[in-house]
C-alpha cells in the first residue's frame, strides 16, 4: 500500500497570472463501531446421582444460588458458634473462622494436638473451647487460639460449658468444675447419676426468684448447681424413660430436646416444665437460638423452627441430605446449617425452604458420563438411559433407553457424532440431535467399557481387565483389543490430538497410567503412581501438561511426555475426584458428596470447595465449550481435531477458518462474536497474539505526523490508521491565501485542506489566519482602500500601494494586460514521498 506526504505548493498570486488547481478530496472519516453486546458465557456443567444436573458460573465455578460450602477441609464438625460477624467451627483437633458467607477468614488451625474439640461457647470477648482429655482453651475475638489453656477435671472428657457472666462451669460426663476467665479451676463436684449432656446458665433470667447458677442435664434428669459450683436440691427426674439430648436458654425459659423428638419448655425459677411439644419423629440433635429465633436440628437431617414461646412453627423440613446437623445460625434471611460428618455448611431460607430446586434428568437415573458438543450436552447413565441438553442445562430431547439395560459409563464427541459405551462391551453411535444411529456393536471382548475418548482419527475405548481398543468413526472396531499387563481397570483417557493418556488402577491397588500412540500401540510400559492410593478416575490436558485425579482427592501433574512433575497431592478434602475439566485458565474438579473446587492453572486451590446437586456424587463435570472443535479450546497449542487452532499461545481457540489477519480473531472477548467464529477485532482494540506467536507486532503504533498505524484495529479486520481528527502538518500562508493544519485521511496520507483567500485583505498569519482589519491602503488588495479600519472597494485611480490595472474591482477573470507582473510563482513543493507496505 502506498502512502504519501504531499507538500504544499507555495504560490504567490499576481494580478496578471491565474493558476488552476485540482480540488482536494474529502478526508476519510473513521466509522464508529458500536459497543460489544454481552452474550451468554460458557459455564461448567455438572451431573451425577439421581440424574441431578446443575450449572456453575464460568468466572468463579459457583452456581447463581450457592447452597453450601465445605469447612474444616471436609473433616467432621462437632460444634460452632457465631458472634454476628464470624462463625467459628470446631472438630477433631481443628478450628476455623469463616465469614457470614462461609468463606474462610484464615487457614484452619490445629488444636489439642489433634484430640477432638467437643464444644465452643461464646465468652464476653472471644470464645472458650473444650474437649477430650479435659482440654480447654480461650480463643480471642478473631477466633484465634491464645496461650490461655488448661487441663480440667483431671483430664476427663469435657462435654459442655456454660458462662453465667462471672464464672464458667465445665462439665465432664459425671462431674462439674468452676473456672474463671483465665481457666483457673475452682471447685469440683459430682453431678447427676447418668452421663451429663448439657449445662445451662440460669443467671439473668427474668423469672422472679431464679437463683444464680446452672442447671445440668443428662439422661432423664437434671440437677441445679449453685454459683459456687456446689450442687443443690439433688437430682430430679424429668420423666422416666426419656433421654435428654440438648438444652438451651431462650427468652427466660430453657428449651430441652429429647431423643424421641420432643422439646420441653422449662421455667428455670421453679424448675418445672410448662409444656412439651412433639417437633419431629427423630432425635433432637441440637437446639440453636439466633437473633431471637430458635431452630431444632434433627439427628437424621430434619429441621424445624420454634416460635418465641418455644412451640413448633411451620412444618419439619428435610435438608438436602440425611446427614446430622450440629449447628446453625441466621444471616440475611437464610440459615447456615453445619453438617457434622462431612464438614459442610448448607444454606436454606429463613423459612427453611430450599434456596433452589433441581429437576431430576435421565428419568432419575444416575448420570455416569457424557460429553460436550458444539451446541449441546449428551448425558448417559444407568439402565441404558441417554438424554440431550442445551449448554444451559435445558433438555433438548426426552430421555431414551438404548438397546441395553446395562449401565452406560461414557460418551465422547468427534465433531459429528457421539460414541456411547457401557457394560458388556455395548457401544452405540448417537447423532448431535440425540438420536441413535445404526445398530449397536459389542466391542472390547464384551467387557465393561468405562471410558471413550476421541483422538487422532479414532475413538479409544477401555475398561475392565486393563483392556483398550480403537474404534473407527463409523463405530466399528479399529483393531483387536489390547490387554495391559499388571493393570486391573482402566477408568479414563484423554487425547492431545497426537496420542492418548490412559489411566486407572493396577493390580496392586494404586493409580497407574500409560501412553497409547495414535496407531493404538503402547508407547511405553505402564507407570504406577507412588502415593496415589486407589484408582485414577479422571485425566485432563491443558495444552502443555497432563493432570491425573482420582481416589482420596489425589492429583498429580505430568509433562507432555508423560513424566511426573512431583508427587501426588490432596486438594479435595480426601474425597474422590471423578472428573476434572480445564477452561483455558482454571480447572474444576468434582466428585464425592457433590464436591466442586476451582483450581488455578498451577493447580493451587482458589477457594474452599462447595457442594452442588444436593451433595450427591458428581460423575460428570465439564466446561461447556467442546474442546478440540470450532468454538472450544485447542487440544494443545497448535492442534484441534477438525478446525484450525488460532488465538493465544497458552489457550488457542479452535476456529471456523484460518483467521490469519492480524485484526481478526476467533475469541468472543476480541470480537463480540461467539467463540470459534472468525470476525474482525472490535475497533480500538489491539491485535490479539496468535497461536504461532505472530500478531504482537502488527499494527504497531507510529507517530501521528506519519498518518500511519494507531496501534489498534479498525473494526473491519485491518490495522487502523490515523483519521481526519489527527493533525499531521502546521497551518501556513501562501501570499494572501491561508491554509489550515494538515490532517490524516485514514488511508495513510497527510492531506492539504482547501485554501482560504484573505481578500480584500492582504495580510495572512500562519498562526491566526487571514487579517480582518487594515491600517493603510497597502493592507488591502487592488481596487480596495482602507477606510476606518476596513478594506472598502474604490473606483479611484490605484494608489501607491496598489498595482495598476486589474484589481479587485474587475469581473473576476485573469487580467493579462498591464505594466508587468508584481507577484510570480515563488515555489511549489512536493516533498518527502515515502512508500510503506502493510504487513
Amino acid at each position: 500500500m502506498l502512502k504519501f506526504w504531499i507538500g504544499i505548493g507555495l504560490i504567490s498570486l499576481g494580478s496578471l497570472a491565474c493558476i488552476e488547481t485540482e480540488e482536494e478530496p474529502e478526508p476519510q472519516v473513521q466509522t464508529e463501531v458500536q459497543a460489544v453486546v454481552e452474550t451468554d458465557s460458557p459455564n461448567w456443567f455438572l451431573a451425577g446421582d439421581e440424574g441431578l444436573v446443575e450449572l456453575a458460573g464460568g468466572n468463579d465455578g459457583e452456581p447463581d444460588v450457592l447452597t453450601g460450602r465445605f469447612v474444616l477441609d471436609g473433616n467432621s464438625v462437632n460444634d460452632a458458634s457465631f458472634d454476628g460477624q464470624r462463625w467459628v467451627l470446631v472438630g477433631d483437633g481443628r478450628l476455623q473462622a469463616v465469614d457470614t458467607e462461609v468463606n474462610r477468614l484464615r487457614d484452619m488451625r490445629m488444636v489439642f494436638e489433634g484430640a477432638p474439640v467437643n464444644f465452643i461457647r461464646k465468652a464476653n470477648i472471644g470464645w472458650v473451647i473444650g474437649g477430650q482429655g479435659g482440654n480447654a482453651m480461650v480463643l480471642d475475638a478473631e477466633g484465634e487460639p491464645t496461650e490461655t489453656e488448661a487441663v480440667l477435671l483431671d483430664g476427663e472428657n469435657l462435654v459442655d460449658a456454660a458462662f453465667n457472666g462471672l464464672t464458667w462451669l465445665f462439665a465432664s460426663e459425671d462431674r462439674v468444675a468452676t473456672a474463671n476467665a483465665t481457666l483457673e479451676s475452682g471447685t469440683v463436684n459430682d453431678v447427676l447419676e447418668t452421663r451429663v449432656i448439657s449445662a445451662v446458665a440460669t443467671a439473668g433470667t427474668p423469672s422472679s426468684g431464679a437463683p444464680s447458677g446452672w442447671i445440668v442435664f443428662g439422661g432423664d434428669s437434671f440437677e441445679f448447681v449453685r454459683q459456687t459450683g456446689v450442687p443443690q436440691g439433688g437430682v430430679q427426674v424429668i420423666e422416666a424413660g426419656i433421654e435428654v439430648t440438648d438444652a438451651v436458654f431462650q427468652n427466660g425459659k430453657i428449651l430441652v430436646g429429647t431423643a424421641d423428638g420432643r422439646v420441653g419448655i422449662m421455667d428455670p425459677a421453679t424448675r418445672t416444665f410448662d409444656a412439651w411439644n412433639q417437633v419431629f419423629n427423630q432425635a433432637v440433635q441440637k437446639i440453636e437460638v439466633a437473633d431471637g429465633q430458635s431452630i431444632v436440628l434433627g439427628r437424621e437431617g430434619q429441621v424445624r423452627l420454634l416460635d418465641a414461646t418455644g412451640a413448633p412453627s411451620g412444618q419439619a423440613v428435610d435438608l438436602a441430605t440425611s446427614r446430622t446437623p450440629v449447628a446453625a445460625w441466621l444471616v440475611d434471611e437464610s440459615w447456615r446449617i453445619a453438617l457434622g460428618e462431612i464438614g459442610f455448611v448448607e444454606f436454606v431460607g429463613a423459612d427453611l425452604t430450599q434456596l433452589r430446586t433441581l429437576d431430576a434428568r435421565l428419568e432419575g437415573r444416575t448420570v455416569r458420563g457424557g460429553d460436550i458438543a458444539t451446541d449441546g450436552v449428551l448425558l448417559v447413565g444407568d439402565e441404558g438411559r441417554i438424554q440431550l441438553f442445551d449448554l444451559m442445562g435445558a433438555p433438548k430431547s426426552d430421555a431414551q433407553t438404548l438397546e441395553t439395560d446395562g449401565t452406560l459409563y461414557a460418551a465422547a464427541f468427534n465433531g459429528t457424532d457421539f460414541l456411547v459405551a457401557g457394560e458388556n462391551g455395548f457401544t452405540q453411535l448417537v447423532g448431535q440431535d440425540g438420536t441413535p444411529k445404526g445398530t449397536p456393536n459389542t466391542l472390547l471382548d464384551s467387557k465393561t467399557i468405562r471410558f471413550v475418548s476421541w483422538g487422532p482419527g479414532f475413538w479409544l475405548i477401555g475398561g475392565d481387565d486393563g483392556t483398550y481398543e480403537r474404534v473407527r468413526p463409523d463405530g466399528t472396531s479399529g483393531g483387536a483389543p489390547v490387554q495391559i499387563e499388571g493393570v486391573e481397570t482402566l477408568y479414563a483417557a484423554k487425547s492431545n490430538a497426537v496420542e492418548w493418556m490412559v489411566a486407572g488402577l493396577n493390580t496392586q491397588g494404586t493409580g497407574v497410567y500409560v501412553m497409547v500412540a495414535s496407531n493404538g500401540n503402547l508407547r511405553d510400559d505402564p507407570v504406577s503412581l507412588s502415593g496415589f492410593e486407589g484408582p485414577v478416575y479422571a485425566v485432563e490436558f491443558n495444552g502443555l501438561e497432563w493432570i491425573l485425579a482420582g481416589a482420596g482427592g489425589s492429583l498429580i501433574r505430568l509433562n507432555n511426555e508423560g513424566v511426573a512433575l512431583g508427587s501426588a497431592s490432596n486438594v479435595f478434602n480426601g474425597y474422590d475426584i471423578f472428573d476434572i475439566s480445564y477452561n483455558g485458565s482454571t480447572f474444576l474438579i468434582s466428585g464425592q458428596f457433590g464436591s466442586v473446587r476451582r483450581l488455578a492453572a498451577d493447580l493451587r486451590p482458589v477457594r474452599a470447595p462447595i457442594a452442588l446437586i444436593n451433595q450427591r456424587d458428581i460423575y460428570f463435570g465439564k466446561w461447556t465449550r467442546a474442546r478440540g472443535f470450532a468454538g472450544g479450546l485447542c487440544v494443545s497449542n497448535a492442534r484441534c481435531f477438525n478446525a484450525p487452532c488460532v488465538g493465544g499461545v497458552e489457550s488457542g481457540q479452535c476456529c471456523d477458518s484460518a483467521c490469519d489477519s492480524p485484526c481478526e480473531s476467533c475469541v468472543l472477548q476480541d470480537t463480540g462474536e461467539p467463540d470459534g467464529t472468525c470476525a474482525p477485532v472490535v475497533a480500538g482494540k489491539q491485535p490479539p497474539l496468535k497461536a504461532d506467536g505472530s500478531g504482537s507486532g502488527a499494527c504497531r503504533r507510529e507517530a501521528e505526523d506519519t498518518c500511519g498505524f494507531t496501534g489498534t484495529c479498525d473494526g473491519e479486520g485491518a490495522c487502523a490508521e490515523y483519521d481526519s481528527s489527527t493533525v499531521c502538518g502546521e497551518s501556513t500562508c501562501v501570499g494572501s491565501t491561508f491554509y489550515e493544519v494538515l490532517t490524516c485521511d485514514g488511508a495513510g496520507s497527510c492531506v492539504q485542506p482547501e485554501g482560504q483567500e484573505c481578500a480584500p485583505y492582504v495580510g495572512c498569519n500562519p498562526a491566526s489566519g487571514c487579517a480582518t482589519s487594515c491600517a493603510i491602503d497597502a493592507d488591502c488588495i487592488n481596487g480596495y482602500s482602507c477606510e476606518e479600519g476596513e478594506c472598502q472597494m474604490t473606483t479611484d485611480e490605484p494608489g501607491p500601494g496598489n498595482a495598476s490595472g486589474g484589481g479587485g474591482g474587475d469581473d473576476g477573470g485573469c487580467n493579462t494586460t498591464g505594466s508587468g507582473i508584481s507577484f510570480v510563482l515563488l515555489m511549489m513543493g512536493l516533498g518527502l514521498v515515502r512508500r510503506r507496505v502493510q504487513p
